[in-house]
């Protein structure tokens, strides 16, 4: 077990790694380019992933039922349709190292309707694990109203945009543990999940009368697939370390991305984001908050 835990902490922490990374290539492409276009091309590069690999892994058993397909679908429609769509554009518009910490607040959601919709426990660490992720949260909005991202934030409304992407990301880690408990493996979730959004924003695109391919046609394009492959890297690093080691491990450690997205954007996106106190305090109170969440799940 302890080997397993330590290459599962290894993987857990190259997860994290791999979501701040693609959150700031995503916010170096959206300063000229389309958040539209980021979503789809991670949609795209998503499906192309995780169907071949469930095909291979699980066919012609898929296991899945109609509650865990109606789950994964929802998930799908609203996680990684939606809620990267909000997610893109809220890095677009207040900046990587303010749009993560907030939508850190999505374990918040989950973590409310698990109590209520499955009959999950609340321990003492949950609430202070709440009380943390609360105070982060509101840290980094009360230092954004107060002007301390003003290179990046041109409305206060602009914040509505990771508060919808922490709501559509708390759903989507509900509905993904109930199509899950239904017993589903992973890649075949993953695999109904990423086709739903697919479907869903292919189809908004072709309302709007541009094709779901257009983002390989930008001159952003490599960048666009430069984050979708980190994403994916992510998730792939994230379901290993949970296939090798504990939970209470793995999502801890996969929940510090915030401090890798604050350290990258020190790097390289000086240009476009200003780093206060608050903001690094408020980021400090959300991974605190997210690992004593995770700790006790």
């Amino acid at each position: 077990m302890l080997s397993g835990d330590i290459l599962g902490a290894a993987l857990a922490i190259l997860a994290a790694l791999f979501l701040g990374s693609r959150i700031i290539v995503i916010r170096k492409a959206t300063v000229e380019g389309n958040s539209s276009h980021a979503v789809m091309s991670s949609i795209w590069i998503s499906v192309l992933f995780f169907l071949p690999a469930a095909l291979f892994l699980h066919y012609p058993n898929f296991q899945i039922t109609w509650t865990s397909l109606v789950s994964f679908v929802i998930a799908g429609l609203v996680g990684f349709s939606l809620g990267l769509a909000f997610y893109y554009e809220g890095t677009r518009k207040v900046g990587a190292s303010r749009a993560v910490p907030i939508t850190r607040g999505n374990m918040i959601v989950a973590s409310v309707l698990a109590v209520i919709f499955l009959g999950e426990g609340v321990t003492g660490g949950h609430i202070l694990g709440i009380v943390l992720l609360v105070l982060g949260v509101g840290l980094v909005n009360y230092e954004m109203e107060a002007g301390g991202g003003s290179n990046t934030l041109q409305s206060s409304r602009d914040l509505l945009f990771p508060i919808a992407a922490m709501l559509c990301f708390g759903l989507l880690a509900f509905f993904s543990k109930v199509g899950l408990g239904q017993g589903t493996p992973v890649t075949v979730g993953l695999s109904v999940s990423f086709v739903s959004a697919l479907m869903g924003a292919g189809g908004m695109f072709m309302i709007r009368g541009k094709s779901p391919l257009a983002p390989f046609h930008t001159d952003q394009k490599y960048m666009y697939v430069a984050a979708a492959v980190f994403y994916s890297l992510s998730n792939i690093c994230y379901y290993s370390a949970l296939a090798v080691s504990r939970i209470v491990v793995t999502v801890p450690l996969r929940s510090i991305s915030p401090l890798f997205v604050l350290a990258l954007s020190y790097v390289f996106l000086r240009d476009l984001e200003d780093l206060t106190r608050l903001l690094v305090l408020g980021s400090v109170l959300v991974v605190s908050g997210a690992v004593m969440v995770g700790l006790f799940m």
